[in-house]
């Protein structure tokens, strides 16, 4: 159960670190306002 509860907030975070971040950026614009804010690649594990 703990390891599903894992994958879920991991899931959670992902979005939230995502797609949020875009959202919020395109609202407060800017040309490059998505470009600018986009998190640098991840490495793979």
């Amino acid at each position: 159960m703990a390891a599903q509860d894992d994958d879920t907030m991991r899931a959670l975070r992902d979005y939230l670190d995502g797609e949020l971040r875009l959202r919020i950026a395109e609202f407060l614009g800017g040309p490059d306002a998505t470009q600018r804010d986009a998190p640098p690649p991840r490495s793979g594990c």
